[in-house]
């Protein structure tokens, strides 16, 4: 598979998609939570009840949707996707956005916005042209994402926060990154005998945490998002005030407007029209270019957002369109396959699509490349 990204000067937020069938076929759905490390998100109380601001925002929503729910908790993320696959779920609580989930979940709209935080050694600055090691948990921030903003930096992939955590405090990594609230929490509350910072990473988007359920449930996800586009200020803030602090509540960000840094904005304000390259098939229409169609409704939807226009611009190959993005003739390419020599050039978006690639052998009866031919 190859994926097409979008270059970009600014991050792009994440977007939803629900089904049109609003039936409900269950008297009790059942919600998992990653518990594990997750306070004040979520937690297991002392009367071993899952307790937090996702439970009671869950438990808010559900409450107006008329659905009845049951809690299920999880340690890792493995096992809560695991759990919902089998269908032994039907919603996942809290749970960010990724091209790969996408594959098998729907999301929400995003019930909560917050900054990555990162907890590292005091040391950490002092070493910034070193290479650093940073863990992160398994299944929460894309590694490319990471990696894209510093090359210096590899990550340790760990099975779950505490864990992660224990690497930063014996030295095994120079830092760990997640969930601000998450990470705020841990390190106020452990007994870190190590001498740690905790910081915002400004830098870097947000995590957008949704409600997800598999593509055959769906239909449950037009409640949801009616009932989330219906909460109001008040309702939110009371919830808030349960069981966060106010530097805590202080990092929430509204869930559906873009993080922007102030050189992105500085630099949106300057121009009045965005220019995108893009390389049109000369042998079909713009209509029935699906690659085309993509990328005009993404478009579409910043150009709403950002408040700013987009043109499309022809370009002849990656190559000359780079050189017209050196040269300020265009400030985006489109539709572009992700190589490590082409990371070194420029920025990459999340993906946005994929396809498959193929071979056409002209030598017929043989196998000339030695690919295993795939089963259908």
């Amino acid at each position: 598979m190859r994926y097409l990204f979008i270059i970009l000067s600014v991050w792009f937020s994440s977007h939803s998609w629900a089904n049109t069938d609003i039936e409900h076929k269950q008297t009790v759905l059942k919600a998992g939570y990653l518990t594990l490390g997750s306070s004040p998100l979520v937690f297991t109380n002392s009367k071993n009840e899952l307790s937090g601001l996702l439970p009671d925002l869950m438990n808010h929503i559900a409450k107006k949707s008329h659905l009845e729910l049951e809690f299920v908790a999880f340690n890792n993320p493995k096992e809560i996707i695991s759990a919902l696959e089998k269908n032994e779920i039907d919603f996942i609580v809290g749970i960010s956005l990724s091209f790969e989930r996408k594959r098998n979940m729907v999301f929400s709209q995003p019930i909560l916005a917050v900054p990555y935080g990162m907890i590292s050694n005091e040391s950490y600055k002092d070493r910034e042209k070193e290479k650093k090691i940073i863990a992160i948990e398994d299944g929460f921030m894309p590694n490319d994402l990471l990696q894209q903003k510093d090359e210096r930096v590899s990550a340790l992939i760990m099975p779950d926060i505490l864990l992660a955590l224990n690497s930063v405090k014996t030295g095994i990594s120079d830092a760990y990154i997640g969930n601000a609230i998450t990470l705020n929490s841990l390190f106020t509350q452990a007994n870190i005998k190590t001498p740690l910072k905790f910081s915002i990473l400004e830098q870097l988007p947000l995590e957008k945490m949704h409600i997800a359920t598999s593509k055959v449930n769906s239909y449950l996800l037009n409640i949801i998002n009616d009932e989330i586009s219906s909460l109001e200020d008040g309702e939110l803030r009371s919830i808030y005030k349960k069981w966060l602090t106010r530097s805590q509540i202080e990092l929430l960000e509204h869930p559906n407007r873009i993080k922007l840094s102030q050189q992105e904005r500085a630099y949106i304000r300057s121009k009045s029209i965005l220019r995108i390259g893009y390389q049109f098939d000369q042998k079909c229409y713009k209509d029935n270019d699906i690659f085309y169609l993509q990328i005009a409704d993404i478009v579409h939807k910043f150009s709403n957002i950002l408040n700013v226009d987009f043109k499309f611009v022809n370009v002849h190959g990656y190559d000359a369109a780079r050189e017209m993005l050196d040269r300020g003739e265009i400030d985006i390419i489109s539709a572009v396959a992700i190589s490590p020599l082409r990371k070194k050039q420029v920025n990459f978006t999340m993906p946005f699509g994929s396809e498959s690639w193929v071979i056409v052998n002209k030598i017929e009866d043989k196998n000339i490349y030695g690919i295993t031919q795939k089963i259908k």
